[in-house]
């Protein structure tokens, strides 16, 4: 049965969704197929992926503009074409300097034909002509239900650009919101969420009781909250590594005040506390 992302939303039990933050890279390369393997058969309901273009326009996943830290080659992306860059070998977990295996940099046609009928993907792509080619790429596949994309928004107007895209209505999209200022965070998200019909914001926080407000009012309205455990990205005190110590004051606390998305690099250990392995 094929997988579907807003029959997942639809369920009132569903929660958390578990995102695997570029896969399973603990064990394997980040951004490569065997961590997305992994990563779904650890528990990850969801997988994050992030994708860039090479110079002759093919999509890849790579997180940073250049090939250094993750591949055996080196310089920008995207001054090289799709067939070098998918011989380049990628280095272990997150590479910077570790060793090399014999797993290539994957295309993402590859990396939806590993996750389809397997695991939710979210896509984040680092411009909007990325953004646009990854969503045809999406919906040439048939997998527009599977899929969630993202972008970068501070205001509700920011939305605006996204609106007139021929993907629009046809995979969800989810504003990323990470530098709304305290005491903002209510107003400046629900205003987003009712005007564009969403169904999920990824955001930081600054203030539990804010947080908690904000979530009794999406509830109402069935639109989640994503957050970050991430160790570089998190909310105050609410991070990976005191997560593996307390799952229950991190993770358990983060469901409790109405987050009902998180992105980790450690999805199975969420799994695991879920009771879902």
């Amino acid at each position: 049965m094929p997988l579907s992302l807003s029959a997942f939303l639809a369920r009132a039990d569903a929660a958390p969704l578990i995102i695997s933050h570029r896969g399973d890279w603990l064990s394997h390369p980040e951004n490569s197929l065997d961590a997305i393997t992994s990563a779904t058969a650890r528990g990850a309901d969801m997988v994050e992926i992030d994708v860039q273009t090479t110079r002759d326009g093919h999509l890849v996943l790579l997180h940073d503009e250049t090939l250094d830290r993750t591949t055996e080659g080196s310089g920008l992306l995207a001054d090289h074409d799709l067939d070098t860059v998918t011989r380049l070998r990628l280095r272990e977990g997150m590479g910077d300097g570790s060793a090399l295996t014999e797993i290539t940099l994957p295309t993402l046609g590859q990396a939806l034909d590993t996750a389809q009928d397997r695991v939710m993907l979210n896509i984040d792509t680092k411009t909007q002509a990325d953004l646009d080619r990854v969503c045809a790429e999406v919906l040439a596949r048939g997998m527009g239900d599977q899929v969630l994309v993202k972008g970068p928004v501070d205001q509700p107007s920011d939305m605006m650009r996204f609106l007139d895209a021929p993907w629009w209505g046809k995979i969800a999209f989810m504003p990323v919101m990470l530098r709304v200022p305290r005491g903002g965070l209510i107003e400046t998200v629900l205003t987003t969420a009712r005007a564009m019909n969403l169904r999920m914001v990824e955001l930081s926080f600054d203030d539990e009781e804010e947080l908690r407000a904000l979530s009794g009012h999406l509830r109402s309205e069935n639109v989640w909250i994503w957050t970050n455990t991430l160790d570089p990205v998190h909310s105050l005190h609410y991070r990976d590594s005191s997560a593996l110590e307390d799952p229950k004051a991190i993770w358990g606390e983060l469901l409790a005040m109405g987050v009902r998305a998180i992105q980790t690099d450690h999805s199975a250990a969420l799994a695991r506390f879920r009771g879902r392995m």
